[in-house]
């Protein structure tokens, strides 16, 4: 009596077997999806919570930059980067890549749908672009050129997408001390080279300031509508202030952009207070300055570790964090805080302590 129904349970259990892999192949999808990224833990939603108490209401604005490194990891996963995100409470992302790959069809298809995952969540999203301009000899001519070139690209990729999956913003990089010999992408004919030794009103780093308002100029008319988020070295406004240059003062900046993204790398809170707070309290414009955090991790040759603001136990992280984002915000120019970059703050959270 045993054979005959281990028999038709066998050949049940086959018919559900073949019937399920049938409808799998009939789908072309696989009965279940195989993530490479970790599961975001408990821990990890308790770390979120914690950093969102910390930054808000003291904060405007929460960015992250966003690398190349991130845009492979997710590519597979657009709407994964989004849920994290979202859950740490991010609200504005920079994306830092090389701006000649918005010519790449792969490259701006996954970018596309990354963007329209972060866009669908609230999360406003801009590319960076570089400051070639400030390289060229013939600003007028050369430098408007490569003004026109970059920001036409990033236009070109909001046309092929609806209003709500375009770029928000753009978020030039504006180094005016990145103007030297020693810069290899300099172009030969250059007059003026920054250094320590040339500050003064007419001397040679006044002069390459003066370019930098020029190229920002050009730069704040082709971007149009588009705002700007100008990202500058924090010392430009004190040497302004002491006379070392005539212009470079962190109202100089917001009278070309919407707001100005102001680099603060150090490891603690004291140290980065002591590099921005006379910005934040000269700045005239309420809500316009957002204070950039290094968060990447070490690289050989670099010194990341020395000015990461998150090579520390989260619990010291988040206690440092707090410190800063209420000193910063008895000003009413303070509109919040990005870190530079995600990668950095990810490994940061996904630690288990």
């Amino acid at each position: 009596m045993r054979k005959p129904i281990c028999r038709t349970f066998l050949i049940l259990f086959l018919a559900v077997a073949v019937a399920g892999i049938l409808c799998s192949c009939m789908s072309g999808k696989s009965e279940s999806k195989i993530s490479p990224l970790p599961q975001v833990t408990a821990e990890m939603k308790t770390k979120a919570a914690e950093l969102k108490k910390t930054l808000f209401p003291a904060c405007r604005e929460f960015g992250i930059f966003i690398t190349p490194n991130t845009i492979e990891l997710y590519e597979q996963e657009p709407e994964a980067l989004g849920e994290r995100l979202s859950l740490l409470g991010v609200t504005d992302t920079y994306f830092d890549f090389d701006i000649n790959l918005l010519e790449n069809s792969d490259f701006t298809k996954k970018l596309h749908k990354i963007v329209n995952e972060l866009r669908k969540r609230k999360i406003k999203c801009s590319p960076v672009i570089d400051d070639e301009p400030l390289y060229q000899p013939d600003h007028k001519n050369a430098g408007v050129a490569a003004i026109k070139n970059t920001v036409g690209k990033i236009k070109s990729f909001n046309r092929w997408v609806s209003d709500d999956q375009e770029f928000t913003g753009i978020a030039p990089v504006i180094n005016p001390h990145r103007v030297s010999g020693s810069n290899i992408n300099i172009k030969s004919g250059m007059l003026y080279s920054w250094s320590e030794n040339t500050y003064g009103k007419n001397g040679e780093n006044d002069m390459i300031m003066r370019h930098s308002f020029d190229v920002l100029q050009y730069l704040k008319k082709a971007a149009e509508p588009l705002p700007l988020s100008i990202i500058i070295e924090h010392y430009y406004h004190d040497r302004a202030v002491k006379g070392d240059l005539s212009c470079g003062s962190i109202n100089d900046f917001l009278n070309y952009g919407d707001q100005v993204i102001l680099t603060s790398y150090a490891k603690y809170s004291n140290e980065i207070k002591a590099l921005v707070m006379s910005q934040l309290k000269d700045c005239e414009k309420a809500d316009s300055v957002v204070l950039c955090l290094r968060t990447a991790r070490t690289i050989y040759g670099d010194d990341s570790e020395s000015v990461s603001f998150t090579r520390k136990k989260w619990k010291q992280f988040i206690t440092d964090l707090n410190a800063l984002a209420q000193s910063a915000s008895k000003y009413k120019s303070f509109h919040g805080i990005v870190f530079r970059d995600f990668e950095g703050l990810e490994l940061q959270w996904e630690k288990v302590e």
